[in-house]
């Protein structure tokens, strides 16, 4: 059963947030609205799962589109993991939802450098801080399936990246099929950057920060050249395109 559901994911109270927090005219992050999103997250009973669908949706609407938007969102996704709870932990971090970012960094999208290190630094991160949590375990399995694989991890600021805890204010999902999974994993450690993005600063990320965790470190690894009209594993992006592309709840 997916938490995705239908419908206007923006027509919500911390859907409209959230929207407006990811429009891709703004010049930097809008750190009051952020915060904002997290209240509403962590003070109402739909907070956590109409959260969830904006964000999703958001990331999906913008992938190989509009990658200010997508750095956006994955700051307010970032955001909302340190200052939320538990019902919105267990969500972020069902294997469902892991899938879907993996799935944001894969072929179909050609996704900028930028973009796959925040990625995949969040799932790094989220799979330490995460790791002795059962009902959490999902962002832990594919972090390891992506370490198995060969993928390296970027070097990440610790401090700015770890997750917290802290106090709120007041069902197995399906799992992504393993060739899918693959495919996005061969693409990410074949390829090697060249595309660069006007992206958002993050500089005022630590006047929000309160006390953390920390995750492990690992360097970034993309050595082989760009494919061209290949994919990684030699097929063509049309053979991947077709393996990767999931289906969409929304």
């Amino acid at each position: 059963m997916s938490f995705f559901g239908v419908g206007n994911p923006f027509a919500s109270p911390v859907g409209q947030k959230i929207e407006q927090a990811t429009d891709g005219s703004l010049p930097s992050e809008n750190w009051a609205l952020n915060m904002e999103i997290c209240d509403i997250i962590n003070s109402t009973p739909d907070g956590p799962k109409d959260a969830i669908k904006a964000i999703r949706k958001r990331l999906t609407q913008s992938a190989g589109k509009n990658y200010t938007i997508v750095m956006y969102t994955l700051t307010v996704l970032e955001s909302c993991v340190k200052n939320c709870g538990r019902p919105f932990h267990v969500m972020v971090c069902s294997k469902e939802f892991i899938s879907e970012l993996v799935k944001l960094i894969g072929p179909k999208n050609d996704p900028p450098t930028v973009v796959q290190d925040k990625v995949l630094s969040l799932i790094q991160c989220w799979a330490d801080a995460f790791q002795t949590q059962p009902e959490l375990q999902g962002v832990v399995q594919v972090y390891n399936e992506l370490r198995t694989k060969g993928v390296e991890f970027p070097m990440t600021d610790l401090d700015a990246m770890a997750p917290i805890f802290t106090p709120q204010r007041n069902s197995p999902l399906r799992t992504i099929h393993e060739d899918n999974t693959s495919t996005v994993i061969t693409f990410i450690s074949q390829r090697s950057p060249t595309t660069s993005i006007t992206t958002p600063t993050y500089s005022s990320l630590t006047s929000w920060r309160r006390p953390c965790v920390r995750c492990r470190p690992a360097w970034p690894s993309w050595q082989a050249a760009w494919p061209t009209s290949k994919g990684g594993g030699g097929r063509s992006y049309a053979e991947e395109d077709a393996l990767i592309d999931l289906s969409d709840d929304v």
